[in-house]
């Protein structure tokens, strides 16, 4: 079969013809329907997908080894633990009751802290930051900017978990300077002048107790210290008759024993011969090895908002040889 075929030239008023015959035809189908299949191809189901041919057997890739969660051994944190630290946890903010803020770590000596390697690295929230990270059986728990808290895995830098605060809306979030742990509960201070249990396994409140008001002048910026059933923490401001320490059950959150007033402390201190001053840290015993805490009044604002943006980071590093490759970066 032979056929003529007239086409218009736009740039000519005259025809141009051309033989067109069966062949040409079926050639022109078989193009038209490739190019729809090569066009409809990504559109296809995974299943609907068939290996080319000559290509051989799918391979058999087996897949990494999951990785074991930390969380899912985590232990609860007793007082003998805070008295006696294991080597590799730092359970307060000077790592234990004795406050020395030592490790007795031996793996990166005076002789390999030149080699020292970015293992991973995890940025925070932006925002100034001033809490110290708490470690036990792997977690590692910090507090950011914004009144959040995350737990990574400290061998991986991987995020487990993250809790954050809703704040009121006149509520500015102020800086931190720690946290606390005990039990299967980490204890956070909030901007709001709460105190938040949380548990350690997946960040979800177990109770939220309020400390103070913000409008009667209190606020709260330092940590709390956990010891025997207690969770204890004082307040920062201008409140009416001083700022107090408040002492809680870590268990249920529940007030114990009232409060005590940066004023009425300083008298009992008087009466008993020991001086006192309300901007130095002071040093009480309740039945426990002596905890500092610091009953200072703050002469600025914690709603004064950074000049220049602050960004922090938690950095793992690793004792290496230079040409160790390094840093692992998580946002």
């Amino acid at each position: 079969m032979r056929r003529i075929v007239a086409v218009e030239n736009p740039r000519h008023s005259k025809f141009r013809s051309f033989r067109f015959d069966r062949s040409s035809f079926l050639r022109c189908i078989g193009l038209a329907f490739a190019g729809a299949f090569i066009y409809a191809l990504p559109l296809l189901p995974p299943s609907s997908a068939q290996p080319l041919a000559g290509s051989g057997p799918p391979a058999d890739v087996t897949p990494p080894p999951a990785r074991a969660n930390p969380l899912d051994r985590i232990t609860p944190v007793t007082d003998a633990l805070l008295v006696h630290v294991p080597d590799g946890d730092w359970l307060t903010w000077r790592r234990g009751y004795d406050a020395t803020g030592y490790s007795p770590l031996k793996a990166i000596t005076r002789d390999n802290v030149r080699h020292l390697r970015s293992a991973w690295v995890w940025s925070l929230p932006n925002g100034p930051n001033e809490a110290t990270p708490l470690v036990h059986d792997g977690v590692l728990f910090v507090h950011a900017y914004g009144d959040k808290v995350q737990a990574l895995d400290a061998a991986t830098g991987d995020l487990l978990w993250q809790y954050s605060r809703q704040l009121p809306r006149d509520e500015q979030p102020s800086v931190k300077r720690a946290i606390a742990i005990y039990g299967d509960r980490l204890y956070v201070p909030t901007s709001d002048v709460h105190i938040v249990a949380l548990d350690v396994k997946n960040g979800r409140v177990v109770w939220d107790q309020a400390i103070g008001n913000r409008k009667d002048g209190f606020g709260l910026t330092g940590g709390p210290l956990v010891a025997r059933g207690k969770v204890m923490v004082g307040t920062i401001g201008r409140a009416a008759g001083g700022n107090v320490i408040v002492a809680l059950d870590a268990a249920t959150g529940k007030k114990r024993g009232g409060s005590t007033s940066s004023r009425g402390l300083a008298s009992r201190a008087a009466t008993a011969g020991t001086a006192y001053r309300s901007t130095s840290a002071t040093a009480l015993r309740f039945g426990f090895p002596v905890a500092t805490m610091r009953s200072s009044i703050s002469r600025f604002s914690d709603r004064r908002k950074p000049t220049t943006p602050h960004r922090c980071a938690i950095r793992a590093a690793n004792p290496a040889s230079p040409t160790t490759p390094s840093t692992r970066i998580r946002r």
